[in-house]
């Protein structure tokens, strides 16, 4: 097997050999634990780097495959393939994924798998869209009866509603933009073509894992369908409320129940504070995308971590202090200067810089917030494409 030049060592043929390889990626055509490398692969979600796949079990003749699929912790599983813009950014690194059970034996078979795995890691939207819910299964527990979908709406992308039936047996409607396919407005079956906007679900992803949670929110919209054409308005303001349950991964580590619903809060008291002190600021632009909003505030928040033509002059203008935190020198001297005392001891810690790594699209989420919901205040026209 041809070893991947991929900046770090990959692993070499396995002591058992490599059987079958489709597509220059090889198949384990053998009981016992294999391995494989995917090369580069083109495309959606299209990765810098091999994927590594690494397949524990017995091949059975059978070539149906038995078993089930689980991620480890590589650098991102499944469900952490970032989007921006209603496209996944290329993974930096490899993606590992474990094989629970048995693999088929049959090259026909051994292709089809093949196949399946390269689309899960090219990142699908709407595989991306469900989040980690995807890992425990609760992304299955309701069913689309009716799929809308608008043209690209300015601001907003393509809006997307479906119309679902919970596993409980009640219905419920799903609002997402197209510019950020992990928020997800849940409100109640229509009567009358009026809905209650009840709940929001969000995945944020990052290079190591991803925040992800339910937050209440108070509103209201309309939803009328005609034929196969629809018409939806949210009416007024949205108000978020608390976050009432959510699930954090970091690496190898998972937080559930209350120990992620007290870090997330805690993550949300931060990110409000930032992001009130970035609407105090003079002279900021209107950001087309999340991109452009990483690019203008990552110079100004963390002028230490960029380049000096790229550092504001107020750097320049505050002298240094440093102080060292998480292995990084902090200029505490400009961070007097430019930050009011909530966020100080925030940035000095290293704090901040780990919010802007781990949650940036939750950050950028909160900074277009009211943008977003007066968008959807005009009436967007869907077609039905389900």
């Amino acid at each position: 097997m041809r070893r991947e030049k991929t900046g770090e060592k990959r692993f070499s043929q396995s002591p058992a050999g490599f059987g079958r390889c489709f597509s220059r990626g090889c198949m384990p055509g053998f009981s016992g634990k294999s391995q494989a490398a995917f090369p580069q692969t083109k495309g959606l979600g299209r990765f810098q780097n091999s994927a590594l796949i690494r397949c524990e079990g017995s091949i059975p003749q059978n070539p149906l495959m038995r078993g089930s699929l689980a991620t480890e912790p590589r650098v991102r599983t499944l469900s952490q393939i970032p989007y921006e813009n209603n496209i996944p950014r290329p993974l930096a690194a490899g993606l590992l994924i474990r094989c629970e059970g048995s693999i088929p034996k049959s090259p026909l078979a051994g292709l089809l798998l093949i196949a399946a795995l390269v689309v899960l890691c090219s990142g699908c939207s709407s595989l991306v869209n469900l989040g980690g819910r995807a890992l425990d299964g609760s992304a299955f527990q309701e069913k689309t009866l009716a799929r809308y979908r608008s043209p690209a709406v300015e601001g907003l992308g393509k809006v997307e509603v479906r119309e679902v039936r919970e596993k409980t047996g009640g219905r419920s409607v799903t609002i997402s933009p197209g510019v950020m396919p992990a928020l997800v407005f849940i409100g109640s079956a229509p009567e009358a073509g009026e809905f209650r906007l009840n709940s929001l679900r969000f995945l944020s992803s990052h290079t190591t894992g991803w925040n992800e949670f339910t937050r209440e929110i108070s509103g209201n919209g309309v939803f009328r369908v005609e034929g196969d054409q629809a018409a939806l308005r949210l009416n007024g303001p949205v108000d978020p409320l608390d976050i009432s349950e959510g699930k954090i991964r970091l690496k190898d580590t998972r937080l559930m129940g209350e120990e992620a619903l007290q870090a997330l809060r805690n993550r949300e008291e931060r990110i409000t504070a930032l992001v009130q002190w970035m609407y105090s600021q003079d002279g900021v632009p209107v950001f087309a995308n999340q991109r452009s909003f990483e690019r203008y505030w990552k110079p100004i928040l963390f002028p230490e971590q960029v380049s000096k033509k790229k550092r504001p002059r107020t750097w320049n203008e505050a002298g240094a202090v440093w102080a060292r935190a998480e292995d990084i020198r902090w200029n505490i001297r400009y961070t007097e200067i430019l930050f009011p005392k909530e966020l100080q001891e925030v940035r000095n810690s290293g704090t901040l810089l780990r919010d802007w790594e781990e949650a940036l699209s939750w950050i950028y989420l909160e900074y277009e917030w009211d943008r977003i919901i007066a968008l959807l205040g005009e009436e967007i026209q869907l077609i039905k494409v389900k």
